[in-house]
């Protein structure tokens, strides 16, 4: 009977042996997942780290002057990483390019869309030594194009407004691809809804229109992404406040004008969208 019990008292030692090796076995196991998790969460985040530089650098960090025009900008990200694009540039002596644009979405996909949209951006056409200058209807036709042709396996929403200034009569063309409705606010304190759209672009082939204003001498033109304005239950942006503000500083330069916008309508804009508002006013 001693034998007995002391042959199970071994055995029992021996499963009992065995057993914490296995469990130092599934704990070395899990302390070698955990430091993988570890590693690519730290890799994730040096890669999320470095497309947001990219994103910053490529994202225009002041907008240029230009003859008889001034620029301001107010820019918000959700995250990290937006989806909101903006940039300004000349065109020749006279003429000067800009655009708002909204990638949908957040983090990576969306910067490497705007990415996308910089590089694929046709605003001039060459040829015999001479250039063109597109309109914003054909730029975001191309723009439409080139995103198709890719045949990208996830739909990229993309919205859009890109305009173009001339300083000789102080007409601004400007077209539209889902983007909101710009306010152009008057010398004379009316403010206007800039009607007319398209589609968004990455979706289907499509025409946009083109339409023109002329902009007095103090005219300002407001364009902001959708963030800034949430929708009601039709879809249709909640305008209200964003008017009531434009018109209480409509007397104010540009910059200035801008920022009030922005801060009168924290509240409302939606914490989980870019925001940006984009702004011009004529000088002379």
């Amino acid at each position: 009977m001693e034998r007995a019990m002391s042959g199970a008292v071994i055995q029992a030692g021996d499963e009992l042996a065995l057993l914490r090796r296995r469990l130092a076995e599934k704990a070395s196991e899990l302390h070698q997942a955990h430091e993988r998790l570890r590693q690519l969460y730290a890799q994730a985040d040096v890669e999320r780290e470095t497309a947001r530089r990219l994103q910053r650098a490529f994202r225009a960090p002041s907008l240029p002057g230009a003859g008889g025009l001034r620029l301001a900008v107010y820019h918000r990200n959700s995250g990290c990483l937006g989806g909101d694009l903006y940039d300004a540039f000349r065109m020749d002596e006279s003429r000067f390019g800009l655009y708002l644009a909204d990638a949908m979405g957040h983090g990576v996909a969306a910067s490497l869309l705007g990415l996308f949209v910089r590089a694929q951006l046709e605003t001039k056409e060459t040829a015999n030594g001479s250039y063109r200058v597109l309109a914003p209807d054909e730029v975001l036709d191309r723009l439409n194009r080139a995103l198709l042709e890719r045949e990208l396996p996830d739909t990229p929403f993309l919205s859009m407004a890109y305009g173009l200034f001339d300083a000789r009569d102080g007409t601004f063309q400007l077209a539209r691809a889902g983007q909101p409705a710009p306010l152009h606010i008057r010398r004379d304190g009316e403010v206007e809804v800039w009607s007319g759209s398209g589609a968004l672009l990455g979706v289907c082939a499509g025409k946009f229109a083109c339409r023109e204003k002329h902009l007095g001498i103090g005219d300002k033109l407001i364009l902001y992404s959708d963030g800034l304005v949430p929708a009601n239950a039709e879809g249709q942006p909640q305008l209200t406040t964003l008017f009531a503000a434009a018109r209480q500083h409509r007397a104010l330069a540009i910059q200035p004008l801008v920022e009030h916008l922005a801060d009168d309508l924290r509240d409302q804009s939606c914490t989980q969208e870019d925001v940006t508002i984009l702004g011009l006013e004529r000088t002379v």
